[in-house]
């Protein structure tokens, strides 16, 4: 009798589909909920799952951010030419859609520069940034440091802050990408140095990453 009823139900909305009132209480078969993850804009609610890494986000969205702090001084005395890089820890990108998401760095140096014996006590900083799935950058170099007018020299302490070109993933792989600094003496003295805090001595020097998509 009941199925009967519910069969007459039907074909009385022939044409209009299913009301609210025709479901009732039950469990939707598997073929229809997989249908459900494939709903478009969901007007409201709440999403507990997880992001997958194939997701499309808005441009300009932030994936991930790191730091890592250096592990090693760069130094420089009695040169006006730039010191070898030291490196920074490495920071791998997440890649986001097809590995093309693009990172920054943010550089935080600790440095001592000095020259006791006459007013010059500018420094050459340059940088490096390196990895198998970006076009390599190597900045042209930046002075920092003082200048003493009275000539009697001068040994300061400092934190020096500024931020790197962007690089961009080239779609071929996410591997990790690497900052370096490499430091100089613009007066070539026995008298000069310069030096970037990174082996924990002093406050460490550190790198700071964002990738953005």
């Amino acid at each position: 009798m009941s199925r009967a009823r519910d069969m007459a139900n039907l074909g009385s909305q022939a044409g209009s589909g299913f009301d609210a009132s025709d479901l009732t209480t039950g469990t939707l078969g598997n073929t229809v909920q997989d249908n459900i993850t494939r709903l478009g804009t969901v007007a409201s609610g709440t999403f507990n799952g997880t992001i997958g890494s194939s997701a499309n986000m808005p441009s300009g969205t932030v994936i991930k951010m790191g730091q890592t702090k250096f592990t090693g001084d760069a130094y420089k005395s009695s040169s006006g030419d730039y010191s070898g890089f030291v490196n920074a820890p490495s920071f791998t990108p997440d890649g986001g859609p097809n590995n093309t998401s693009t990172i920054y760095a943010f550089a935080n140096l600790y440095l001592e520069t000095a020259f006791t014996t006459g007013a010059n006590n500018l420094k050459g900083v340059k940088f490096q940034i390196i990895g198998d799935d970006i076009t390599n950058v190597t900045t042209s170099g930046t002075l920092v440091g003082s200048v003493d007018y009275g000539g009697s020299g001068s040994q300061v302490r400092y934190w020096f802050s500024t931020s790197l070109q962007g690089v961009t993933l080239d779609g071929t792989g996410n591997a990790p990408i690497t900052v370096g600094v490499a430091v100089k003496n613009e007066i070539d003295s026995n008298n000069s140095s310069v030096t970037v805090y990174g082996n924990n001595t002093f406050d460490e020097s550190y790198i700071t990453f964002m990738e953005v998509v």
